[in-house]
This record gives structure tokens, C-alpha cells and sequence, in this order.
């Protein structure tokens, strides 16, 4: 996973403040079928402090995910909520999608984490053969 910070001015004009890279070889190292929660260091730790506000979480399918062992899906949440700010969701078709107005903007009131988490329908992730998912983040009061 690789993580991009946008500066001030791409901040304006894209209404995020992060993009994260997700390549599908990223998760060919995992060995079963399992959900898998992945943690984006944000910052310098996984866990961004009390305070801290979510309002804005998308995903670009950039390139649909080859599996052929049944679903694969991402949902996208925190500690409290797996899926508070994305349900769901394909892999394996192209496509945005962005969260619901009725799930943002989230303020912490105490320290917490991005799960990001993949789950395969069958067979293990060691099978995908190609696919990259990117995750947009508003996330304000959190150093870049």
C-alpha cells in the first residue's frame, strides 16, 4: 500500500486529504480466505488521535480485481463500525464509489484506526492475478 498526502491546494480542489494505493500484490501474500483488515499508517502510527474528523471516504476499482474463486469484496470503517464509511463492495468491476451522506463526517472521540477490509468468498487471495484499488480520505486534525 502506498500512501500519498495531498497538499494544500490538490486539497481544495479533489476534497481529500489522502490517497491510498492498493495494489493487487499486496494481498497474494495472504494465504486464506479469511477477512484480512489492513491499516493505514496515516501518519506516523496506524492510530490517529482523539479530535480527529473523517468526512469524505471513495474507492476507484482503477483496474477490477482477477479472482476466480467467487467474491471479493472491500468494506471500510474504523474500531466502532467496520463499514461506517464504505459497505460492501466489489472488487471485480471497475467503478467509484463513495460514502453516504448519513455516515459523515465522523469526529473521534477517542483514538481509533481506518480498517480497510478485504474479504474473499472463496479460495485465497494468492489467486488474484491482477487489480488495484485506490481509497480517498478527508481526514482533518490528522498530521500528513
Amino acid at each position: 500500500m502506498t500512501i500519498y498526502p495531498y497538499f494544500s491546494e490538490e486539497r481544495d480542489g479533489r476534497g481529500f486529504t489522502h490517497k491510498l494505493v492498493i495494489p493487487y500484490t499486496d494481498l497474494t501474500g495472504l494465504t486464506s480466505g479469511s477477512a484480512y483488515s489492513l491499516f493505514p499508517a496515516l501518519n506516523s502510527a496506524t492510530t490517529f488521535a482523539a479530535g480527529t474528523r473523517v468526512s469524505a471516504c471513495a474507492i476507484e476499482v482503477t483496474t477490477a480485481f482477477t479472482f476466480a474463486a467467487g467474491t471479493l469484496v472491500a468494506i471500510i470503517g474504523d474500531g466502532s463500525d467496520d463499514d461506517r464509511f464504505l459497505a460492501s463492495t466489489s472488487l471485480k468491476t471497475a467503478a467509484k464509489t463513495e460514502n453516504t451522506l448519513t455516515t459523515k463526517p465522523m469526529t473521534y472521540n477517542a483514538a481509533d484506526t481506518i480498517d480497510i477490509v478485504i474479504t474473499c468468498g472463496a479460495g485465497t487471495p494468492a489467486t488474484i492475478a491482477a487489480g488495484e484499488l485506490v481509497v480517498y480520505l478527508r481526514i482533518d486534525g490528522i498530521a500528513a
